[in-house]
C-alpha cells in the first residue's frame, strides 16, 4: 500500500505569510478546495459519479463538465448545513 504524506506545514507557512501579507485572507479550507477542483478539471476522466447497482452486478461513470464540491458549515448554536459550490473550476483563489 503506498502512502504519500504532503508536506502540509509547508502549505501552511506559506498561507500563514500571505495572510499576514495580503488584503485578501485565504482559509485552508478555501485552499483545499482549490487543490481539489483544478486537478479534477485537468483530467475530466478522473471528474465524475459512479452508480453502481449490486443487485445487477453492473454499473457507470457519468463524466461531469463541471466541477462541485459539497462543504458541511457549522454555523453558531451548532445548526449545520451542506453547501454545494459549483463550477469551482473557474473560481479564483
Amino acid at each position: 500500500m503506498f502512502t504519500y504524506e504532503a508536506p502540509v506545514q509547508t502549505l501552511l507557512a506559506v498561507l500563514k505569510e500571505h495572510n499576514e501579507t495580503s488584503k485578501e485572507h485565504i482559509t485552508v479550507n478555501t485552499d483545499m478546495l482549490k487543490l481539489i477542483a483544478e486537478p479534477l478539471a485537468a483530467a475530466p476522466a478522473m471528474n465524475g459519479h459512479i452508480h453502481y447497482r449490486r443487485r445487477l452486478i453492473s454499473g457507470e461513470i457519468t463524466l461531469l463538465p463541471h466541477v462541485d464540491a459539497s462543504v458541511p458549515v457549522k454555523f453558531p448554536g451548532g445548526f449545520m448545513m451542506t453547501v454545494t459550490l459549483h463550477n469551482l473550476e473557474r473560481e479564483k483563489v
